[in-house]
């Protein structure tokens, strides 16, 4: 009776160790994947159109296997599901078209905020990433490298950011060969959640014209 007593508080012990214990770092991992899936940038290809679904999801951070495919679900999906159910339900016309231009208006609103609300975190972090940047640029004045260094200190201090998630896209089209590094900045500026980020653009783009970049 004893030695079951004590294998049963073995055990006792042994589930509570793991519940307390592994249990909670897992919850942390997932977590911190999640954070960093949120924080990353939709995938946008070499070249791409500032202007286009690619750089607009982006700029919002909502990342997409198909952009193309979110990008019109998120503009005419609503407002053709408000209308189709509003008639549906015997409404007249005239108010399914308002249900519908609500529908259509509403997803708009929602990712102008996202993007809104990216650049009030990315405002936060640019100070910090003004006074690395040109510490960095002083020592060795190539752009893509210093914007790669700077998104790492920032996503080894903070985590995933927004703003590092920026730079590193910049980073990686400044380094692309069918990009280039002004054409990588210009488009750092349209896509810019902040005004203050694409200011930063547009200095670094000045800067790699004075031939300062070279």
């Amino acid at each position: 009776m004893e030695l079951l007593i004590a294998l049963l508080a073995a055990l006792l012990a042994f589930v509570l160790g793991y519940h307390l214990l592994y249990r909670r770092r897992l919850t942390q991992s997932q977590a911190q994947k999640r954070a960093a899936e949120a924080y990353e940038l939709q995938s946008v290809p070499a070249g791409a159109d500032p202007q286009s679904p690619e750089y607009k999801l982006a700029a919002a951070g909502i990342r997409t296997a198909n952009p193309q495919f979110t990008w019109l679900l998120l503009n005419w999906g609503p407002g053709l599901a408000a209308a189709a159910v509003a008639l549906g339900f015997g409404f007249p016309p005239l108010v399914a078209l308002g249900a519908g231009l609500l529908g259509f208006v509403a997803p708009r609103k929602w990712l102008d905020d996202r993007i809104k609300d990216r650049g009030r975190r990315m405002d936060a972090d640019l100070p910090q990433v003004y006074v690395e940047l040109l510490s960095i640029l002083r020592a060795s004045p190539d752009v893509a490298q210093a914007l790669a260094e700077v998104a790492d200190g920032l996503e080894q201090e903070k985590g995933p950011e927004p703003l590092s998630a920026e730079l590193r896209l910049t980073a990686a089209e400044a380094a692309s060969s069918s990009v280039g590094r002004e054409q990588a900045l210009r488009n750092l500026q349209q896509r810019a959640a902040s005004v203050s980020l694409a200011n930063l653009g547009l200095l670094l783009e000045r800067f790699a014209q004075t031939g300062a970049g070279q």
